[in-house]
């Protein structure tokens, strides 16, 4: 985002992709809409046929990685929900 707030792909699709009216990110309220979405990576047809080789500790995130993934995953299946929107906020601002 360019408020410098990162989110997944999936919940970056979700949250700032409703219809031309601008979403707030979630933890600092600033207002965007889906085409303020910068991506961090590009995907190629070239990427995506190869397959990366295996790094050490591949497959591990660290546990406050995983809070913050469970958190949106939670977030983003139960939109609305107040006390999940509070779950993602804390997660992601550590």
């Amino acid at each position: 985002m360019p408020c410098g707030h990162l989110y997944c792909l999936a919940c970056a699709s979700f949250w700032f992709h409703q219809g031309d009216a601008p979403q707030p990110c979630v933890i600092c309220r600033k207002n965007f809409t889906g085409g303020d979405i910068i991506k961090l990576w590009l995907t190629t047809e070239s990427q995506t046929s190869q397959t990366p080789e295996p790094a050490a500790g591949d497959g591990q995130i660290s546990a406050a990685a995983q809070e913050v993934l469970d958190a949106c995953e939670a977030a983003a299946a139960n939109v609305g929900a107040k006390e999940e929107d509070e779950a993602l906020a804390i997660a992601l601002s550590k």
